[in-house]
């Protein structure tokens, strides 16, 4: 299950606190791993995108990140 991944994650750090960004991140690797569509919508929020053009850059990783998962 996505959350108990990042919480186990979370839980072997040492630290007594855990910068938001850092979750953030490990949230995006699940969705990308999950759902591309969900990864797009939490992205376009959670990097508060400030252009099209980003979002492209973004659409086109997935793309081709997609393309080697099918080719395996």
């Amino acid at each position: 299950m996505v959350v108990n991944r990042i919480e186990q994650k979370l839980r072997s750090r040492s630290e007594n606190e855990i910068q938001s960004e850092y979750i953030g991140s490990l949230v995006m690797e699940e969705l990308a791993e999950l759902d591309e569509i969900t990864y797009v919508r939490f992205a376009s929020v959670y990097r508060s995108f400030k252009d099209v053009s980003e979002l492209e850059s973004l659409l086109q990783q997935i793309t081709q990140s997609s393309k080697k998962k099918k080719e395996k």
